[in-house]
């Protein structure tokens, strides 16, 4: 089966019903037909492998066994599955921050803080683009949630402005240090 022609279905794990629910919502938003809802880690994996659904939008806090283990079984050296072609994307959601680099390095698809609906809108959205025509972004465009260098840079740059010292600002007049671009105006 070919990448473009692989159908948008996806299997939801989550043991709270009503975080299940609302991850089949989104999930169906996106454009995915929910093939199966499951409680479990065990049962996640069994479903993956009977439905070969393209996603697999799953909780970390399972019992039993953590989205996390779901992930490194899927991902890892002797897989799991034996009808995993082509290979599920997997989104895991979850509340603490320190999975999304383990997670990432296992094999996840993208890791989306629990509650973060807009932020699941747009990882659902770049792998349904993903699968429909084969263009990935890299892991870091796809990871999701707050980037504390990011919001230190903008620390920086407002600090700076307060003072007066826009680090934009280096001393020079309007069109300055533009040579070429004046001799060529001048020709």
């Amino acid at each position: 089966m070919s990448l473009q022609a692989r159908p948008l279905r996806a299997v939801v794990c989550d043991p709270d019903l009503l975080n299940q629910a609302a991850l089949a919502h989104a999930a169906e938003q996106a454009g995915f037909e929910v093939v199966d809802r499951v409680e479990n880690g065990p049962r996640a994996l069994s479903s993956v492998e009977r439905l070969a659904p393209s996603l697999l939008l799953l909780a970390n806090e399972l019992s039993g066994m953590l989205g996390e283990e779901v992930i490194r079984v899927l991902r890892g050296p002797e897989p799991h599955l034996h009808n995993a072609e082509p290979e599920v994307e997997i989104v895991l959601v979850g509340t603490d921050p320190s999975i999304r680099d383990r997670a990432m390095a296992d094999g996840a698809s993208a890791v989306v803080p629990r509650g973060n609906v807009d932020a699941l809108e747009r990882v659902l959205a770049e792998i349904r683009i993903y699968l429909e025509t084969g263009e990935r972004r890299t892991s870091a465009d796809r990871r999701v949630g707050d980037d504390r260098r990011l919001s230190q840079d903008w620390g920086k740059v407002i600090s700076e402005r307060r003072r007066g010292d826009d680090r934009r600002n280096t001393g020079r007049r309007d069109g300055e240090g533009f040579g070429a671009l004046n001799d060529l105006a001048d020709s």
